[in-house]
């Protein structure tokens, strides 16, 4: 069966399924987009934050390790890096470029030409950067710069970025399986897996197993330590 597609209302995306929809990059966003720090980088030490520039940004998206720099800890307040920010660059040869931060990068700020964005809970970080890795993308930035008589996408025009999303709704209480597809809505209480994603379980069971599988552990531990306190007290020097 063929899969119901709709129009997008955007030239450079086209069609796409009936269960899709354009969200702009703003409405994705648990913070406003914003710049980084105007300060200097100084010596790289490892009890200070790595300050993040431009030219950290490998082209495949990758932190570089040679040149690193840091930035002194007065300087770093509100400009430190949260798992899962991605940063954009916003002017010169590389404008577009973007890369996701995680913590086992270890502390680190971001400099004044790069902008930073913190997704809300509606999409995962690793989409919106894969998405930015795509020929749409591409299309969207090159869209920009004929606009423009200096290569420079700022964060007004960021926040404008359409992004396309599963219209979907996730309720409380609900366990998603890794890997799944989930596309409309998943209800209230329920275990989901597969492709697409389906209900195959109830929330609260799993809870209770999860309870009781908790509570066995604790007697066997119980069982063991008594045990070992016996053989301790029978067998060791006095």
């Amino acid at each position: 069966m063929a899969r119901e597609m709709k129009d997008s209302g955007i030239e450079w995306i086209g069609e796409m399924p009936k269960e899709y929809r354009v969200y702009r990059l703003k409405h994705l966003l648990r913070k406003p987009l914003d710049y980084g720090a105007n300060s200097s980088g100084v010596e790289y030490l490892d009890n200070l934050p790595r300050y993040i520039r431009i030219t950290d940004i490998a082209a495949d998206g990758k932190l570089k390790n040679d040149g690193a720099l840091s930035i002194e800890l007065e300087d770093t307040s509100p400009y430190l890096l949260e798992d899962g920010d991605i940063l954009f660059a916003r002017s010169g040869a590389t404008v577009g470029k973007s890369f996701i931060y995680y913590a086992k990068y270890g502390r680190a700020a971001f400099a004044g030409y790069l902008i930073r964005a913190q997704l809300n809970e509606r999409i995962v970080p690793e989409y919106v950067y894969y998405y930015t890795c795509s020929t749409g993308y591409e299309i969207w930035k090159n869209g920009i710069f004929i606009q423009s008589t200096i290569q420079n996408i700022s964060a007004d025009k960021y926040a404008n970025l359409p992004i396309v999303l599963p219209d979907t709704k996730i309720e409380d209480n609900v366990i998603i399986g890794a890997g799944s597809l989930v596309r409309g809505k998943l209800s209230a209480g329920g275990v989901y897996a597969g492709v697409p994603a389906k209900r195959i379980g109830e929330f609260f069971d799993v809870m209770i197993r999860r309870k009781n599988d908790s509570a066995s552990v604790k007697i066997k531990e119980k069982r063991f330590g008594e045990t070992w306190n016996k053989f301790y007290e029978k067998y060791s020097e006095h």
